[in-house]
């Protein structure tokens, strides 16, 4: 049962709820935490990359402390499909107006495009009231794609 609720940790990065893990293990609470503190504990002991840890109410696998600034340097976040495609508008239309982006996806395009900047998929320069968004090398390399492969119509 060990090895089954560290794979459901593993494969849940978003973590796991006490209440979940009881239902899918059938366990009831005070063994499922038991479990939980016990891996904990095991990973803690043996100097693993990644721990096991309580986040309000809910269990999850995550990097050390003291790693995550060199994970996060050398590893790209994974992007949820809101922020992917405020990427998508801003590589489509490359060279395009902040203000333009914000019209079409949103007022979240601002949290958006922020988080593209701070990830260094995008740069920002001012133009006007606005800002110019473009794509980075970055966004290139990640990707896997040439500018000349983004096809505007």
């Amino acid at each position: 049962m060990k090895a089954l609720l560290e794979a459901l940790l593993f494969a849940r990065s978003k973590g796991i709820s006490i209440a979940e893990i009881c239902a899918l293990l059938n366990l009831k609470q005070q063994d499922a935490e038991e479990v939980l503190n016990g891996l904990s504990k095991e990973y803690e002991s043996r100097d693993s990359g990644v721990r096991i840890m309580q986040f309000d109410d809910s269990w999850k696998m995550a990097v050390r402390d003291d790693l995550v600034e060199k994970v996060r340097q050398n590893i790209p976040v994974e992007m949820n499909k809101s922020l992917m495609k405020t990427l998508a508008v801003i590589a489509y239309k490359s060279p395009v107006l902040q203000s333009h982006v914000v019209h079409w996806r949103g007022q979240n395009a601002y949290n958006h495009i922020k988080q593209l900047i701070d990830e260094e998929y995008v740069v920002r320069e001012q133009s006007g009231k606005s800002f110019l968004l473009k794509v980075t090398p970055k966004f290139y390399n990640y990707f896997n794609v040439r500018k000349k492969e983004i096809v505007k119509k």
